[in-house]
This record gives C-alpha cells, sequence and structure tokens, in this order.
C-alpha cells in the first residue's frame, strides 16, 4: 500500500500516533516521522528491535511526551536509543526481553515521571535509575529481579511477582517520598529490624503472598503515615511475632489484612492500632488458631459480634487502657467477656469508659446491658395492640362519622383550589354573579322564574349546570369553578336537595368558601315549607339556618315582588355580614326566619 501525501502541512497537527505490524520500507516510515512535527504520543508494538531504534532516531517532534513500546521483543536498550527523545514524560517497555539496563540509557531523559518495565526479564535493579531525577512511578513486577539498591525519589513502586528474598537496606535511607509500595509474591521470608524506616510518607504497603515467617522487633518503624498494611497469605506464626512491639510505629494504621493466616496463634499491638482496623474486622476472620491478642493502650472502642465469632480458640485477651464506647454497640462484648468459659479477657473489672462523656471514667463491667435486650414477645404486643385499636377505630368512623368525614374531606379539597382562585380573582374579578346550586328536579322553576327576573329583567350574570358546566371536566371541578367564579351562591332548598347528594357538595363547598372569606356570599332560599324534624338529619343544613336569615319562596296567592325585590338587594351586597343582615332581617311573612329551625 502507497500512501502519497503532497501536503506535508496536512499532517502538521497529528498528536497521537499507533503503528502495529507494519510492513512498510523504513525509509518511508523514516520520512512520515519527519512530517509530524507537533507529535506527543507514540504507540509502537509487534515491531522488531532493529526497526523500533532506528525508527526513533528520525522522530522530530520536541513535544514528544508519551512512548508506548509494549510488546516488540526489545531485548536490548542502547545509550543512544532515546536521545531525540528528551520531553518524554511517560516511557512503557513492558511485555519486552529486556534482561539488563544501563544507567546510561536514560541520559537526558530528565522530565520522565512513569516507568512501565513489568513482564521482562530484570534480574536486578542497582544504579539503572539513577539519571531520572523526576521519576515518580515505576512497575517492575512480574521481573526476575532479586537484587534491589540503589533506588531514587519515587512515589509509587510496583515489584510484584519478582524472586526478591530479601529487600535488606533498599528502603533504610532512601525513597522519602514513596507512597505505595508492592511486594506481592516473591519470596521474602524474613522482615528484618528498621526495614521500612525511612519510608515516612508511605501510604499503603503491600506484602501479600510471599513466604515471611518472622517478623524482627521494630519491622515497621517509621511508618508515621501508613494507612494500609496487606500482610495475607504469608506463614506467620506464633513464633513469627515474639515481641510486643512488632507493630509499633504506625500510628495511622487503618486497614490491616491478614486475611488466611490460619497458623497465627498470638497477635500484639501496643499502642500502635486505631479502631477503623477492626471496623469492620476481614483480616481476623481466617484466624482460627489465634489464642493471644494483647492490643492494650490502642484506641479500641467497639468489640463487634464479628471479631468475637472469628476468634474460637482465643484463650487471653489483653484490652486494658483503650477507648471504649460505653452503650449498646458494646452490649454483647461486655456479656462474652463476662459468662465465656473459654477465654479469659485480663483486667477487665478496670476498663474504663471514654464515651460518651458523661460516663467517661465509669468501670465498662457496670454498663446496664438489660436496656439493650429488645423483647420479640414485647414488639409483638405493641404490633398487635396498634393493629386492633386501628380497626376498631375504623370501624368506628366508618359506621358513626362517614359522612363527616366526606365532608371534611371535600372541605380539604376546597382548601387546596382556595387561595389559587381567590389570587385568579382578585386579578380578574368574578366572571358571574352568582352560581345557582339546585336539585334538577326544581329546574322548571329556575328556567321559568328565575332566569326571566334575574339575568332578562335584572341583568343578572348566572351559572346554572346544564348551561355552563364544562364538558369533560369532572363534576366536582366544575362545582369549585363555579362556585369561586361567582360573587354570590344561591341554594334552592326543596326536599328533593336535600336528598341529592351533588347538592350537598355543592353547599358544603359554598359553607367553606363563607367560613374562609368571612364574606356573606351564600343566599339560602327556600322553595318549599321543610319542618325542623325533617331538617334534623341534615346537621350543616341547620347549623346554617340557625346562624343567618334566608328568603322563602311565597305561596300561591302571595305577592312575589318583595321577594325578587330582596333578592336583588342580597346580589348587590359586597359580602359584608353586617350589611347583608340589615337588608334581609326584615318581618314578614316572606322571610324563612319565622320558620322553627332551633
Amino acid at each position: 500500500m502507497l500512501w502519497n501525501i503532497t501536503d506535508k502541512a496536512y499532517l502538521n497537527s497529528v498528536m497521537t500516533l499507533y503503528m502495529s505490524g507494519i510492513h512498510i520500507p523504513l525509509e518511508s516510515i523514516a520520512t512520515f516521522l519527519q512530517i509530524l512535527a507537533s507529535l506527543y504520543k507514540i504507540r509502537l508494538s509487534e515491531i522488531n528491535q532493529v526497526k523500533v531504534e532506528a525508527l526513533l532516531q528520525y522522530v522530530s517532534s520536541p513535544e514528544l511526551g508519551v512512548l508506548l513500546l509494549k510488546g516488540n521483543n526489545i531485548s536490548v536498550l542502547t545509550e543512544h536509543m532515546f536521545k531525540h527523545c528528551f520531553n518524554l514524560i511517560e516511557l512503557d517497555l513492558s511485555d519486552n526481553e529486556i534482561s539488563n539496563i544501563s544507567a546510561l540509557v536514560f541520559i537526558g531523559l530528565t522530565q520522565l515521571n512513569v516507568m512501565r518495565l513489568q513482564l521482562n526479564q530484570l534480574i536486578q535493579v542497582k544504579r539503572t535509575f539513577q539519571m531520572l531525577p523526576t521519576l515518580k512511578f515505576i512497575d517492575l513486577s512480574r521481573n526476575l529481579i532479586h537484587t534491589l539498591t540503589y533506588l531514587n525519589n519515587l512515589e509509587v513502586l510496583k515489584l510484584g511477582s519478582n524472586k526478591l528474598l530479601t529487600i535488606d537496606n533498599a528502603f533504610k535511607n532512601c525513597l522519602p517520598s514513596l507512597k505505595n509500595l508492592q511486594l506481592v509474591y516473591n519470596k521474602l521470608s524474613t522482615l528484618t529490624d528498621g526495614s521500612f524506616k525511612s519510608l515516612s510518607n508511605l501510604k499503603s504497603l503491600s506484602i501479600s503472598d510471599n513466604q515471611i515467617s518472622e517478623i524482627e522487633r521494630h519491622a515497621f518503624t517509621g511508618l508515621i503515615n501508613l494507612d494500609q498494611l496487606l500482610l495475607s497469605s504469608n506463614r506467620i506464626t506464633k513464633k513469627s511475632i515474639r515481641d510486643p512491639t512488632v507493630f509499633s510505629g504506625m500510628p495511622n494504621l487503618k486497614h490491616l489484612d491478614l486475611f488466611s493466616l490460619t497458623s497465627l496463634e498470638m497477635f500484639y499491638a501496643d499502642n500502635s492500632i486505631p479502631p477503623e482496623v477492626f471496623h469492620p474486622v476481614p483480616g481476623l476472620t481466617k484466624l482460627s488458631r489465634l489464642s493471644v491478642i494483647q492490643a492494650s493502650e490502642n484506641m479500641l472502642d467497639v468489640i463487634n459480634q464479628t471479631l468475637i465469632k472469628s476468634l474460637s480458640r482465643l484463650r487471653y485477651l489483653d484490652m486494658k487502657r483503650n477507648t471504649f464506647i460505653c452503650d449498646c454497640s458494646n452490649e454483647i462484648f461486655i456479656d462474652w467477656a463476662m459468662k465465656s468459659n473459654y477465654t479469659q479477657v485480663i483486667y477487665l473489672s478496670r476498663y474504663t469508659c471514654s464515651y460518651p462523656p458523661s460516663m467517661r471514667g465509669m468501670r465498662f463491667v457496670n454498663l446496664n446491658t438489660e436496656s439493650c435486650i429488645v423483647s420479640i414477645d414485647f414488639i409483638y404486643f405493641i404490633c398487635t395492640s396498634v393493629l386492633a385499636v386501628f380497626t376498631l377505630l375504623a370501624s368506628f368512623i366508618y359506621h358513626f362519622l362517614y359522612w363527616q368525614m366526606v365532608y371534611a374531606y371535600y372541605l380539604f379539597l376546597a382548601f387546596l383550589h382556595d387561595n389559587k382562585k381567590k389570587q385568579m380573582h382578585q386579578q380578574h374579578g368574578f366572571q358571574y354573579d352568582a352560581f345557582i346550586s339546585y336539585n334538577a328536579q326544581d329546574e322548571p322553576w329556575v328556567v321559568q322564574e328565575l332566569l326571566p327576573n334575574l339575568e332578562s329583567e335584572q341583568g343578572w350574570r348566572l351559572y346554572l349546570h346544564y348551561r355552563d358546566f364544562e364538558p369533560g371536566k369532572p363534576i366536582i371541578d366544575n362545582i369549585i369553578d363555579g362556585i369561586y367564579s361567582s360573587h354570590k351562591t344561591i341554594c334552592l332548598i326543596t326536599h328533593s336537595y336535600l336528598r341529592s347528594t351533588w347538592c350537598s357538595k355543592e353547599i358544603q363547598m359554598a359553607n367553606f368558601r363563607l367560613f374562609d372569606e368571612q364574606k356573606d356570599v351564600l343566599i339560602l332560599v327556600f322553595l318549599e315549607d321543610i319542618p325542623t324534624q325533617q331538617l334534623s338529619p341534615y346537621h350543616q343544613m341547620r347549623k346554617l339556618v340557625k346562624k343567618m336569615t334566608c328568603l322563602r319562596w311565597p305561596k300561591a296567592g302571595e305577592d312575589i315582588r318583595l321577594f325578587w325585590q330582596k333578592l336583588r338587594q342580597a346580589l348587590e351586597t359586597k359580602g359584608h355580614p353586617e350589611e347583608e343582615n340589615t337588608i334581609l332581617d326584615v318581618k314578614d311573612n316572606q322571610m324563612c326566619e319565622n320558620q322553627d329551625v332551633s
């Protein structure tokens, strides 16, 4: 394949180049690389060593910062291989066949921060990286390294899956900036005194899956900022930890992983372990042979049930002078410590509370744990009693207070609409003068008497069911809209009106508006004489009739002109109760006040 590029400026802005398994002549590739003046990242894979080294000589971009040479079968790094890559920040040489590296190879790479050399055949690391003053991260895992010396100011060092037998003095006088050290899957057998004493900034130390069988005194001295220590899958036993000060020097330790140390029988932790180490306790769940724990003068506050169950062979436990919390979180530990016939908690009677402040200094064993015990039978009793009372109350309300609850529901529904409607009417005024509440059986009177007199003669705008209800809208919403869009509500009371469910809802809505706005917006008109005994079942109606004066439709042969005059005057009022009562409080035979409504 031939790619002929006539305009070289076309590739000036290319910043990333991936080349894998190419079969293009070296001269053509060299010409191509010289055009890429802005190249920042190159990845070359499945290219033999001769071509890789030759290609790097033609890289003309001074901006090159990342060079990835993974999987090219490179076995030797020559001294001039990277002389044109002086601005490199990251170099990946993993998955090759490199067995030895001269320190002179990296001369000039003064900006290099990241180096990846995993999956090679390196045997030792001596002065290899002395010429890289800015190197922060190096991955040397999965090599054959057995000697480790002359490391510099790294922050991350990965040495997993090598053949390290000992770390000797590799970390005693160097690497003060190191934060992450991985030594997993090696052949370490002993951690000597002060092995990590210069690693004052180390945050994570992983020594899992080795053959560690001995940890000398003060092996972890100097790790003052260590947060995580992974020691799982080693050969640590009772003989491995002979000195109680083994774990001293790590005041900030939060995660201690001792998984799969099934032969460990004693664990010492004097003044070195904060409470987070045991919250939860993943590292101690496999310590089935542990018989002695000495963890005095620490900051342990809660010993949970998981820890207690995981230490099935524990014989002696010393946790004096810790910062115990005296509440129900330690109830299981106190009960176990006082009743266990197998485990002896040394100096239990001397343990004191540190929290809460009101109980500070109180003896730990004096904590009343009976209040922490919850009786299931009592809970069942309370639940069934509450259920029975609720059932009885619901039955009583349904049987005796059903209509009151329905009334309360519609009052609440009206309340939800009230503020919105009042704001709307304050801005736009009322669309109608009166909402007419009546039963369908009384519609002939409305059409023949009410409409001609109020609309045709007097010019009032009335809201009527059959004419003004909005089709497709819920009836209750139409009722509420009609009442709140009208200045007054006129209720035409008859026997059929009192029996109607929807008429009852209409007067309830109007009554709520009456109470809420404190204005006399309700006009009661009795079209029929209704004795008191027939009003008694309608509690709300009786209350309204007692509180306000109402109009009565004249009987046959009586003059109806005064009725229409009083109704017009009631519609003309602004809604103040004093003004309305003055108009309607007339002692004549057309007023319903002469009815016996008491």
